[in-house]
């Protein structure tokens, strides 16, 4: 694209402080498990690379000929406090259905001389959703359906580039072919989404969709 990111000689390391607790419960004979954790980190000096200073340039961060440059710097500090659930249904001794969610609010809360603070941490989304059907039956075939949609975030320091929500579903397929050879295939981005990975200095597009075929040796285990 047209950023240009430079190296910053003077970047300390960072430092993280983090907890996390939850639960686990199942019923209905071990048929249906719900998970829930909840967690809090918090980041001392976060590295992330922020735009150069269009008037007076520093010395170790010099203005692109074209486009834009910046650079790698120590911010004050960044919290994430979020949660994952996560939700497992057994319909029968092959079939699952498995579902989960995340909340992550990670954001800046101090960037001296930066003007960052309470922007959101860059390509951090506030919620993902997952999803998956899977049936099991390694004699004769195994075969899932996976989703995930993925919400609204940022590809900058300053919020400035925005990349929509997006929704991808993707499948396999396997079959055991002899000892631990299988065969599978796989169909990635169903739908043929169109979805935003960069946005800053040129849009990115994430994969199309796309297949594949291959072989697979699984060693037995000792």
């Amino acid at each position: 694209g047209t950023v240009t990111t430079d190296a910053n000689p003077d970047l300390r390391a960072e430092r993280l402080t983090g907890g996390e607790t939850g639960v686990d419960v199942t019923g209905f004979q071990g048929r249906l498990e719900v998970r829930g954790i909840f967690f809090f980190n918090e980041v001392i000096d976060p590295v992330t690379n922020v735009p150069c200073p269009t008037a007076m340039p520093l010395p170790t961060c010099p203005l692109a000929s074209t486009g834009t440059t910046q650079q790698r710097q120590n911010l004050g500090r960044t919290t994430a406090p979020g949660f994952d659930l996560n939700e497992v249904v057994s319909i029968t001794r092959h079939f699952q259905l498995i579902s989960g969610y995340e909340y992550v609010d990670a954001k800046i809360d101090s960037a001296p001389g930066l003007g960052l603070a309470g922007l959101w941490v860059a390509q951090v989304p506030h919620s993902v959703v997952t999803f998956q059907a899977r049936y099991d039956d390694p004699e004769h075939i195994v075969f899932s359906v996976d989703g995930r949609m993925v919400g609204v975030q940022f590809d900058d320091a300053k919020n400035a580039f925005a990349m929509g929500r997006f929704f991808v579903m993707d499948a396999m397929a396997s079959h055991g072919i002899w000892g631990g050879a299988e065969i599978f295939a796989a169909v990635e981005n169903l739908a043929n989404e169109e979805y935003l990975i960069a946005a800053q200095g040129g849009q990115e597009r994430g994969l199309p969709i796309a297949a594949r075929v291959g072989f697979r040796f699984n060693f037995p285990k000792r």
